[in-house]
């Protein structure tokens, strides 16, 4: 099966930061009490359907270098990897379906669960096993997406029937205890804004 890094054209674009979770700003907030009557409406009942990401078709938005999706999936991709439980980093993998509206051909469902999460599950275990004895204590710091070096995807390409934003290298630093460390995620792509992962360590065929 083909794999999802070949590409045929580079922006350059956005800036190279590293992103900390823990960042805020101080704010000032103001309290005023004021006596009231308030009447309560009966209680309604509201439906709300979510539909996932990967149903949706593909946008040509370039994903920003930090998002709150992105944090929370990089976060959930750094106890995968301090776990050693790689179904916890599930959220930040490229969805099944997106892969299905990518990949030209037959047998992508099979491929994306055997070759490519198959893969996933098993970097997982080699970065678990290179955090040491302390793995479990491993926190993610931050990480650092290099946008400057992101290429379009066009179709065509590599069995390609749908296009996508690729990027190379994304770095997470993290901390067990005093100690900080980094970890490099080979390669990214992009579903509708948004960064997931495609392949941990490396490229794999």
């Amino acid at each position: 099966m083909a794999t999802l890094f070949a590409a045929i054209a580079v922006f350059a674009v956005g800036s190279l930061v590293v992103h900390r979770l823990d960042a805020s700003a101080p704010t000032t907030t103001t309290t005023t009490t004021v006596a009231t009557t308030t009447t309560v409406p009966p209680p309604t009942t509201t439906t709300t359907t979510t539909v996932p990401p990967g149903d949706l078709p593909q946008t040509h938005v370039l994903p920003p270098v930090r998002t709150s999706g992105l944090d929370v999936r990089m976060t959930e991709l750094m106890r995968a990897i301090a776990t050693g439980n790689p179904t916890l980093g599930y959220p930040a993998f490229f969805p099944l379906a997106a892969y299905l509206q990518t990949k030209a051909g037959y047998g992508n469902d099979l491929d994306w669960h055997v070759r490519l999460l198959g893969h996933f599950d098993q970097d997982v275990a080699t970065y678990h096993r290179e955090l040491g004895p302390h793995a479990a204590a491993a926190r993610l710091v931050g990480y650092t997406v290099d946008d400057t070096e992101a290429v379009w995807v066009l179709p065509g390409i590599e069995e390609n029937k749908g296009p996508y934003w690729r990027v190379y290298y994304t770095s997470l630093t993290y901390s067990i205890g005093a100690q900080q460390g980094s970890i490099t995620i080979n390669t990214m792509i992009s579903w509708r804004g948004e960064w997931y992962v495609v392949h941990l360590i490396g490229f794999n065929s």
